[in-house]
């Protein structure tokens, strides 16, 4: 959200010049990148610049993601912007997100009406603008990953994608793996592992997360099931693809709006890291009704045989909308202290 924010901000030949950081390793840099949008770079080398420019310029305010997890660099910003009097303005992409930081924002960029009232819950005095849900902005896969999935389906194949990551990954992995070899279908998986979880260490052991959800994966790769597809963005994917297999990634719901399968995978672990990351008990697409949930190995037959509810009520995200709130909450900012 906040990239396209970025570029709409830089779009209004204003007062206000707009910097923006990123992790050039995390997923936020990666989608920066493909959209060809500028950032500098925010690993913990120069993590120290962006703290000088906020302590010593006159900076009008920081706007952060909040992502999960939440980079250590959005919480350095956050903090340094609290600590020197700066208004705090966050972008949610997720319903519930805002409990990831500890700090209260003084504008919020949310999704929905819903998303709205989970915020005022949590500060019913927080400015709200609702722009929109940035999981389903257009994208158009290539006609190059468009042929080779459909060489696979000339096989009778079903494609699902696979990109989640964190505590839960691993639990959610096992119970797709088991319901596809449930299914008499043949079904190809491709996983998109969260690249800043995957190269987290699994405690004191050496072994990283990504190489631990890999030994889960092998299998299935010896059974030449899993495609990788490099060089393509996981929206990309998804939107080639028949479904999304995933605890409760935004991808479910881009999965739904573009009519394909999106199957939640329900495990006791997904319970708990939702609820630790967006205070929820269901996901978004759980409360809806009328999506496929997995609790237990199953064959996958069957969800690719039936018609899934729709979602017509979402909007796509608007970054001009979200623009303008952030400019005129300056505005208003100055007007009351001149």
């Amino acid at each position: 959200m906040v990239g396209p924010l970025v570029q709409a901000l830089r779009a209004h030949k204003g007062e206000h010049a707009v910097g923006l950081y990123a992790d050039p390793d995390g997923q936020a840099g990666a989608k920066l990148t493909s959209l060809k949008i500028g950032f500098h770079h925010f690993g913990a080398a120069n993590r120290s610049e962006s703290m000088i420019r906020i302590r010593q310029h006159n900076v009008d305010a920081v706007i952060t993601g909040l992502s999960s997890p939440r980079g250590q660099g959005e919480v350095d910003a956050e903090q340094t912007a609290v600590e020197s009097g700066v208004p705090i303005i966050q972008a949610g992409d997720y319903w519930g997100c805002e409990v990831r930081s500890h700090i209260k924002p003084h504008l919020f960029i949310t999704i929905d009406k819903y998303a709205a009232e989970m915020a005022w819950c949590r500060d019913p005095f927080v400015k709200i603008c609702i722009a929109g849900f940035a999981g389903m902005a257009p994208i158009t896969p290539s006609t190059e990953l468009i042929m080779k999935m459909d060489e696979l389906r000339e096989t009778g194949a079903k494609i699902i994608v696979f990109p989640d990551g964190g505590p839960h990954a691993a639990a959610g992995l096992q119970l797709l793996i088991e319901s596809i070899r449930r299914s008499s279908i043949q079904v190809i998986l491709i996983t998109r592992f969260h690249p800043k979880f995957a190269g987290m260490r699994m405690g004191s052991s050496e072994q990283t997360l990504g190489e631990y959800w890999e030994s889960i994966l092998r299998p299935l790769r010896l059974a030449d099931r899993v495609r990788d597809f490099s060089g393509h963005t996981t929206d990309e994917l998804v939107m080639a693809a028949d479904g999304v297999a995933s605890g409760y990634s935004t991808l479910l719901m881009r999965a739904a709006v573009a009519g394909k399968v999106p199957i939640t995978l329900w495990t006791p672990a997904t319970q708990a890291f939702l609820k630790e990351e967006t205070g929820l008990q269901e996901t978004p697409l759980m409360m809806r009704g009328g999506f496929p949930v997995i609790t237990e190995p199953q064959s996958l037959d069957s969800l690719f045989e039936t018609t899934w509810s729709e979602v017509k009520d979402l909007k796509v995200y608007d970054p001009k909308k979200a623009a303008d709130s952030v400019l005129k909450f300056l505005d208003q900012r100055e007007k009351q202290a001149a």
